[in-house]
């Protein structure tokens, strides 16, 4: 499933683990851009 999560918080940065682990492909947008986000399963949206 594809799931789009609106920040990279401590909520969307658990999700899109836990989602990313299950096999979703989750895209993550970021207000402050893709550079604050850890190279994990965390990723910025396209």
């Amino acid at each position: 499933m594809k799931i789009g999560i609106i920040g990279a918080g401590s909520v969307g940065g658990n999700l899109t683990r836990r989602l990313t682990t299950l096999g979703h492909d989750v895209r993550v947008a970021n207000s402050r851009g893709p550079r604050p986000l850890p190279h994990s399963p965390m990723r910025p949206a396209r």
